[in-house]
């Protein structure tokens, strides 16, 4: 029993770091009204970066297995809010469309911060989790 409770524990631990999720974006520009959602962040299975192309202007992403090394073409940028980049984070890919560089974002969903709305450029993207997933 106590094996087992260690081991629960263990993953619900690591669910929050490997855990991804459908975010809902909406801009409460009245005159854009802006909406569109994406999935972001990997699973135990997979990683997953997403980003706004503005050559095709929608999200796109990327995805590839954990246990394999990532696509060719990502790179790292220095973000001034964002500190922690190492070599595994890497922020800036090629959209598979258009070949496109895309900046991967790291939001957290479900705050009252607010982003730039890809369409009107204004301070009034909202986002909202919708579905988390693993």
């Amino acid at each position: 029993m106590k094996a087992k409770l260690t081991i629960l524990l263990f993953l619900l631990s690591v669910l929050p770091v490997c855990a991804g999720e459908l975010i809902d974006f909406t801009c409460e520009n009245p005159k854009c009204r802006f909406h569109a959602s994406c999935a972001s962040g990997g699973g135990f299975m997979f990683e997953k970066l997403s980003g706004y192309c503005f050559v095709c202007k929608k999200f796109v992403s990327i995805e590839w297995e954990r246990k394999k090394s990532p696509p060719p073409g990502l790179k790292a940028i220095w973000e001034p809010r964002q500190l922690r980049l190492s070599k595994k984070d890497m922020n800036l890919f090629p959209c598979p469309h258009c070949k496109n560089p895309v900046y991967s974002f790291a939001i957290e969903t479900n705050s009252r911060e607010r982003f730039y709305c890809p369409r009107c450029f204004h301070h009034t993207l909202r986002a909202e989790a919708q579905i988390a997933y693993d």
